[in-house]
């Protein structure tokens, strides 16, 4: 393989890996089973099985890093908590050491069957659940195969001269080795594979223990690299996971680092003795070496998991996206009185409905106030609440309801999709109007019909929180049908002399459809707020 067939292999690998992650975290956030919910929690709840969680994942994929953008992917989609992530991750380095041990095994075939098996479920079952679970299996797969290819296409650069040469000249060094690990496990990205490449040159008798041990070791310093380079790009939660690997990797090779320099220097038996003793040729002792680097951060890090918690949340703190997209009053255990249950769901609802008006902002050129969120990102944060909602709900409705709470239960489904549609119509609504380029006339035109939508909306949260019968009659009224209203504004602009181009023309019978419907919409909600006894 010639070099530009090996970066050419590595670039595709790497693309593989970016496009497995997206897949994983998107099919994830899809899955709402709360039967599944429920078990990951389980799974994560019990210190053995979080264990040997962390220690399959590992032996699987051959990478602890490979393991933190799995998790990264439950985490931001709410499956998992970062806090109950943390010892996961430490076990997946231990899983990690099963290949050094068992070096015959190739993971190749099995990678190919899983990602074949996982890409035809995932292309022949479409509009259910199960199609979110395949697609995440085949994101795994995606994410393990690209780790194969950066690996396949890393190969060669062992067996080019002047690397050789380079590990020659680390024969008398102790600077050198933990570089050049370092270096390999940035480039290879697998520890496991960088460390049956260097028990081969030990065994080809190029470098000594003491240089094994050293590359061994400085290959944390090359993974710590190697999750900070990918993890570049991520913010908020999903970065705590990558941080924790970051912290984790480096503090424990520059620990175990100084401590064999100790004992190089004044020939005091710790770590290099103890590898000695235990592996009676330099290939046992490098796997050795391997274990204590991979063992070390559970022996460390097992007691200080809450502090190092609140840390990570300090230095990475959730992103206003994040926050928008979790539920801040329904949880877990209201679900234990189903009346108090509707109450908070409601509550969640107006939230949501709060947000409304901060969509038009971003448009309004009038807008004194600075605006907080792109829309943007409440789009993509009321899609995933509302997704939270509706989980439930779906909960609630196969509960023992009484017929108060059964009542209460029906409004609020309609409630629930009313909200999805005014959230899907204001959305285009201020995304056309972003995205357009138009002139002063129909521009004016354009700002007018924000004003009002926002006032619309604005009335619409304040009645709703009220649920005064003054104020919903009020705006049962200004809601009324706006039809006519909007067939003469279209009129006058199609057929007037304001010579709006075809491109301006489709814009405005787009921007008033919207706005037709979002009133529309607004009144129907209006309707959900009337007491039952109410004529």
């Amino acid at each position: 393989m010639g070099i530009f067939e090996t970066i050419g292999t590595m670039i595709a690998g790497l693309g593989l890996f970016f496009s497995g992650v997206k897949i994983v975290s998107n099919s994830m956030k899809n899955i709402t089973s709360h039967k599944f919910r429920l078990m990951v929690s389980r799974w994560t709840g019990n210190h053995f099985l979080t264990a040997f969680w962390g220690f399959i994942s590992g032996a699987v994929s051959q990478s602890s890093s490979n393991t933190v953008f799995i998790l990264i992917g439950l985490v931001s989609s709410g499956l998992m908590k970062v806090r109950t992530a943390l010892p996961i991750i430490l076990w997946s380095n231990v899983g990690t050491t099963v290949l050094i041990f068992l070096v015959a095994i190739n993971l190749n075939l099995g990678i190919l069957i899983l990602m074949g098996l996982s890409g035809i479920f995932y292309g022949f079952h479409n509009g259910n659940r199960r199609e979110n679970l395949y697609s995440a299996l085949f994101g795994i797969s995606l994410l393990l195969f690209g780790f194969q290819l950066l690996k396949t296409g890393s190969q060669p650069l062992a067996e080019m001269q002047f690397i050789n040469d380079i590990f020659s000249f680390t024969s008398g060094s102790y600077i050198l080795p933990i570089l050049i690990g370092a270096a390999l496990r940035l480039v290879i990205h697998s520890s496991s594979t960088v460390a049956v490449l260097i028990m081969a040159i030990s065994h080809a008798g190029l470098i000594g223990t003491d240089q094994a041990i050293l590359m061994i070791l400085g290959m944390g310093i090359g993974e710590a690299g190697t999750v900070a380079l990918l993890s570049s790009n991520m913010k908020g939660i999903s970065r705590q996971l990558a941080l924790f690997k970051i912290i984790e990797s480096s503090v424990v090779a520059g620990i175990l680092i100084i401590i064999t320099y100790i004992e190089i220097l004044w020939d005091i038996p710790l770590i290099k003795s103890a590898i000695i003793y235990a592996g009676a040729n330099i290939e046992q002792q490098t796997a050795y070496t391997f274990l204590i680097a991979k063992i070390t951060p559970i022996l460390l890090f097992s007691f200080l998991y809450n502090p190092i918690y609140r840390y990570l949340v300090k230095i990475s703190p959730p992103t206003s996206e994040e926050d928008l997209s979790k539920t801040f009053f329904i949880n877990e255990s209201s679900m234990n009185d189903i009346s108090m249950a509707l109450l908070l769901i409601e509550k969640e609802q107006i939230r949501i409905f709060e947000r409304m008006p901060e969509y038009i902002d971003n448009i309004r050129i009038e807008n004194s106030i600075p605006v907080v969120h792109h829309f943007l990102v409440i789009r993509k944060s009321n899609l995933a609440l509302m997704n939270e909602i509706e989980i439930y709900l779906k909960r609630i409705v196969n509960s023992n309801l009484s017929q108060d709470d059964t009542e209460q239960y029906v409004i609020l489904q309609n409630r629930q999709n009313l909200l999805k549609s005014i959230d899907d119509a204001v959305f285009h609504y201020v995304q056309t109007i972003n995205d357009s380029q138009t002139g002063i006339k129909l521009e004016n035109l354009i700002q007018s019909s924000a004003e009002s939508l926002h006032f619309n909306l604005i009335t619409a949260l304040e009645t709703t929180r009220t649920s005064e019968i003054i104020d919903i009659e009020i705006l049962l009224n200004i809601t009324d049908d706006k039809g006519s209203l909007m067939e003469r504004i279209r009129k006058s602009y199609l057929n007037g002399d304001n010579l709006l181009n075809s491109d301006e023309k489709t814009v405005l019978l787009y921007v008033t459809d919207l706005f037709q419907r979002t009133v529309w919409l607004i009144n129907n909600w209006a309707k959900t707020l009337k007491p039952v006894d109410i004529s």
